[in-house]
């Protein structure tokens, strides 16, 4: 299973990806919506999984889920909306 983790916190991204190596899974990191946008959208792109931020600055997870509507229902990428915070003063 391959998965595209897209998030605009680098922590988040490390804190998900160590997790997700830990399980076993491949997958590679999009920062932010803009950048998931392009990765979705080319010839290339062949994700099982995108594992998505629902708030990101540049371009929301929903926002971007209805960008790429048709991409992933032809490339058969399912979705996984997420959201969390860090506060680093804890």
């Amino acid at each position: 299973m391959k998965i595209l983790l897209v998030d605009d916190d680098p922590v988040v991204l490390s804190i998900t990806g160590m997790i997700l190596s830990k399980l076993g899974h491949d997958f590679d990191c999009a920062y932010g919506g803009i950048e998931a946008r392009e990765i979705i959208t080319s010839d290339d792109c062949e994700y099982d999984i995108m594992l998505l931020d629902l708030m990101m600055p540049d371009l929301s997870g929903i926002e971007l889920q209805r960008e790429v509507k048709d991409a992933l229902i032809e490339k058969g990428i399912s979705v996984i909306i997420q959201s969390g915070s860090h506060d680093d003063q804890l």
